[in-house]
Formats: C-alpha cells, sequence, structure tokens
C-alpha cells in the first residue's frame, strides 16, 4: 500500500471538555452563556454533519449530549475557568487538550526496508542455492492460511466460513478516510454516508475507509472470493479523516454521536494518535466509550503500527488504548505478531484485548471492481467489528459487554503473551 507520509501534529489548541453525566442540557447552556461561551448544539447539524466545524468560526465550541462532551475553541482558558467556578452542580469533570488522529497507517520507507529485507534473503537463496536460517520460516509463514479462489486468508483464519451469521440488519459503523459507496462489490447494499469536512471529496479519496468497510462488512470479488465479515449488515461509513487521513478528537467525537444516534450496534475505528511509554488514556474517551455501551454501542479500535519488530514494540495508541474500547492487533497468515503491531505496555490501561487478520489482506479500494492487500492494525479492526455483528445476529438481545465477553472467550488462543496477543486470534460464532 502506498501512502502519504504525514507529518504527525500533536495538539489542535482546543479543549475537550467532559461533562458530569447527570449534568442538563439546559443547565449547560445557561453555564456556559453566563461564561460569555457559545455553545453549538451537534443535534443542529446532524441533518448536514459537514458543516459542524462552523461551531468553531461562528461561535465557541460544540456539545455533544449523548457523548456528554464538549468541545471549546481556541483562546477560551479564561472563559473555561469561568465555567468551572459557575458550575454549580459539578457539570465540569475534566478537560483535555484535543489530539490530531490519523488512520493508522505504516510508512512507505519502513515498508520498504522490510520489502528490501525480503528481497535479500530470496536472491540469497536464488544465487547461493542455499537454505537462509529463516528461509524454512517465511516458507511456512506462506503456507499457514492463504488466499486462495473461495476466500481471503483472513476469512479462513476467524473461520467465517463456518458460521451460519451473516450480520443481517446489523448497523456497523466504520469512522475513517470515507467509503467508495458505487464499488461493485457493495451493489444492493444498505449503505448511509457522512462526511464531517466541509471540503475534500464526499467519497474516499485516499481507499483506507473503502478498504476497512469491504473486510467489516462486504462480501466477495466478482470472481466469487470471499473478503468480507459481515456481508448483510447495513453499512454506515463516517468520513472523519479528510482526503489526507488526518482528523481531530472532535471530528470522531461527531463521528460517534452520528453513530449512535443512528442505532449503529458496532462503531470501528482504524484511527488514532500514537502514544509514549506510560501516557494515560483519555479520561473523556474512556467515558464516551462507557456512555457508548450504555446506549447499546461497542467500540473497535486499531491498537496502532508503531511498533518496528524486534527491535521497537511501542504502546497501544489513543483512543485503543482507553479500557471500554476494545484494542485489536495484527497477525499475520501464521498467526504470528505483525511486525508492526502496538503492545499492551502501559500499566495503567492500554491493553490489546483481540488480534485479527493484518498482513497482506485483501479488499475492495476506492476504484470500480479495484482490489488491494494491505497490512496494518487498520485491516484486523474491521474483522473483529464485523465478527461483533455475528455475534449480536446470534444473540439479538445482546448488551455490548456481552458481546465483548463471547468475543474474548471464543478466542482462538495463540502462543503469543498477552501483551501483544490479549485473549487471542478473533473466532466467528458457529451453529
Amino acid at each position: 500500500m502506498k501512502t502519504q507520509i504525514i507529518k504527525k501534529k500533536k495538539h489542535t489548541g482546543r479543549r475537550i471538555v467532559l461533562l458530569n453525566n447527570e449534568v442538563k442540557r439546559d443547565t449547560l447552556l445557561k453555564t456556559a452563556r453566563n461564561a460569555s461561551v457559545r455553545l453549538a448544539h451537534f443535534n443542529d447539524y446532524m441533518e448536514k454533519p459537514e458543516k459542524f466545524s462552523m461551531a468553531y468560526k461562528e461561535g465557541d465550541g460544540i456539545y455533544f449530549e449523548n457523548l456528554n462532551v464538549a468541545v471549546l475553541n481556541y483562546n477560551k482558558e479564561e472563559e473555561l475557568d469561568y465555567m468551572k467556578k459557575g458550575a454549580n452542580q459539578k457539570e465540569i469533570l475534566i478537560t483535555e487538550p484535543e489530539r490530531y488522529v490519523y488512520k493508522i497507517d505504516h510508512h512507505d520507507y519502513v515498508k520498504g526496508y522490510r520489502d528490501g529485507i525480503n528481497a535479500f534473503y530470496e536472491n540469497y537463496n536464488r544465487k547461493e542455492g542455499g537454505s537462509y536460517p529463516y528461509d524454512q520460516q517465511i516458507h511456512e509463514i506462506s503456507e499457514k492460511f492463504i488466499d486462495d479462489e473461495l476466500s481471503s486468508w483472513g476469512i479462513k483464519a476467524v473461520k467465517v466460513l463456518e458460521s451460519p451469521y451473516t450480520g443481517k440488519n446489523i448497523n456497523i459503523a466504520v469512522l475513517d478516510t470515507g467509503l467508495y459507496k458505487t464499488h461493485i462489490d457493495l451493489k444492493g447494499r444498505n449503505i448511509i454516508t457522512r462526511s464531517f469536512f466541509s471540503s475534500g471529496s464526499l467519497g474516499d479519496a485516499d481507499g483506507h475507509g473503502s478498504h476497512c468497510v469491504g473486510i467489516a462488512c462486504g462480501f466477495n470479488d466478482k470472481a466469487g472470493m470471499r473478503y468480507g465479515v459481515a456481508m448483510n449488515s447495513n453499512i454506515y461509513c463516517g468520513k472523519v479523516l479528510d482526503d489526507q487521513g488526518e482528523g481531530t478528537d472532535g471530528s470522531i467525537l461527531a463521528g460517534i454521536e452520528w453513530a449512535i444516534k443512528n442505532k449503529c450496534s458496532v462503531i470501528s475505528m482504524s484511527l488514532g494518535a500514537p502514544c509514549d511509554a506510560d501516557d494515560p488514556f483519555s479520561q473523556t474517551f474512556e467515558n464516551v466509550a462507557k456512555r457508548a455501551m450504555k446506549l447499546g454501542n461497542l467500540i473497535v479500535a486499531a491498537a496502532g503500527n508503531e511498533s518496528f519488530r524486534p527491535d521497537v514494540i511501542s504502546p497501544v495508541g489513543h483512543p485503543a488504548n482507553c479500557p471500554s474500547i476494545m484494542a485489536t492487533g495484527a497477525v499475520d497468515s501464521n498467526l504470528n505478531i505483525a511486525w508492526f503491531s502496538c503492545a499492551g505496555l502501559n500499566r495503567n490501561g492500554g491493553q490489546v484485548d483481540l488480534v485479527a487478520p493484518g498482513v497482506s489482506v485483501y479488499s475492495m479500494i476506492n476504484k470500480q471492481n479495484e482490489h488491494e492487500k494491505w497490512d496494518g492494525t487498520s485491516m484486523a479492526t474491521p474483522f473483529v467489528s464485523g465478527i461483533a455483528a455475528l455475534y449480536l445476529e446470534q444473540n439479538p438481545d445482546a448488551t455490548p459487554l456481552e458481546v465483548w465477553s463471547m468475543l474474548t472467550q471464543n478466542a482462538m488462543r495463540l502462543n503469543l503473551s498477552s501483551i501483544d496477543g490479549g485473549s487471542g486470534l478473533v473466532q466467528a460464532p458457529l451453529a
């Protein structure tokens, strides 16, 4: 996969405000007015969410009522302090800096390095006629699970072909770079898309979102090769990252609020921001995930691709490091941990919950009748999201927490440490 290397900015300058779950809308808006803060309500933008960023230009911020979170504009520290002092019911719990977030990708130069090493191994064996020490391991990796005319290797590994469930009538929200919804593989499907950007393409200029939708919700290609999990699910795709694969915490929150409004039982997010060792998880996103669970929505997110194993192993990124968000790592076709997959290194949250196929994963892209094989925990995440929909079809009255338990309890145990593989490889429900 060819990607543009993005210089990753960290903070936007805005503040995320976590509100007390018991706060009433009218009380909050009154407190804001008393502090000379003009807060817009996200409901005002529900029909045209691409306009929601106008709240920062025409006012001082935006309020997400279902999430009990507000995002305040730049240079509003004094007003925010006044709001805290004037809140007589402890409306404001904490504030955090708003982060930039990105599609979960590894960079071209890293992939090029890996490909160069593989080419060296192959060239060595061809010229010398010898057997390089790693040659047998590489050979075995190529044979554990393989793509064939029937299905992709990932579909085999997670036992989708053995499951009688298809995600029928389950709403899955994929929050990403958008969707190329006229792809031939999606013909006849129930699809709702929304963009949270007032500029750029309305679809998917990057291809990342389309690839993830194909894995979670797709079916097969024109030749009949199965690569998608929940083939009869209802597809909701929110464009929360722009055409360069960049967004903010605010755009993610807007996408989650939209998904909750549309009763999406599963929210899949192959996006985030890298974390350093011992970085705390976001209390705001943890609270959002708990709120979502109470409202019937399970959030699944990519653990991150910042590792360069075996020399560098990086911690799970934001927001997947929140305990109430299901963090997904990646394995290769031999069920070894992927060289780029992040690990559960931080003591205070940030564990990997499950792993799924994430190396050389076949899916649709943002071109008519075209497909590619991509790598990343981004590809692993929609496998888990699609399979969560299968469990919901099997158990229609299950709560998000119960679905979480089904996913982890039925996972295939692997020869991996828990910090790398969590509970194991996600598995589809059987009859």
